[in-house]
């Protein structure tokens, strides 16, 4: 299991150099990598075996510890969306080259911590947060107190990057 997890490890590590690298990878499909524009990269992991036999009789015989997986790389289209999972918040983030629009789900407001909150500004310390680009270039958020924008279904904040 500690084999398949480097292997995955190492096969994850290798397509996220690979895009923070702007390197060109083809897969059997001919789509090359990185992904255009509101595309990621997304890898499929299908667990094929898992049995005692050994690996050198085909996984069929023998007493050993067989796996056999597969890896499949596609570009998956980016369906941004807020949501709360039970106390699990997930959050989404749009990237320029001067801004990071931060996407909070609306219903944050419903947890007790924040019903007092007003939620009507959003405030970052200097140099608490920094995000790296697919150049591999790393940009900063500018401290600061910062409106909240209220949509139907989202809290927005634009964060200016320095």
């Amino acid at each position: 299991m500690k084999k398949l997890l480097l292997i995955a490890a190492l096969f994850s590590a290798n397509i996220l150099f690979a895009q923070s690298k702007r390197i060109a990878v083809a897969d059997d499909a001919g789509m090359d990598f990185p992904c255009p524009a509101n595309y990621s990269t997304t890898i499929k992991f299908s667990l094929d075996k898992l049995n005692f036999h050994k690996p050198s009789t085909n996984c069929i015989s023998g007493f050993g510890f067989c796996i056999k997986f597969s890896l499949n790389i596609i570009c998956s289209e980016i369906v941004p969306r807020t949501s709360i999972n039970s106390n699990m918040i997930n959050s989404w983030i749009k990237l320029t080259s001067s801004n990071a629009e931060l996407h909070v789900p609306i219903d944050i407001r419903n947890f007790t911590d924040y019903q007092t909150e007003k939620l009507s500004s959003f405030e970052v310390q200097d140099n608490a947060i920094s995000f790296v680009n697919s150049l591999g270039v790393q940009k900063w958020v500018k401290g600061g107190v910062y409106p909240v924008i209220k949509t139907t279904v989202d809290y927005v904040i634009n964060l200016p990057l320095k």
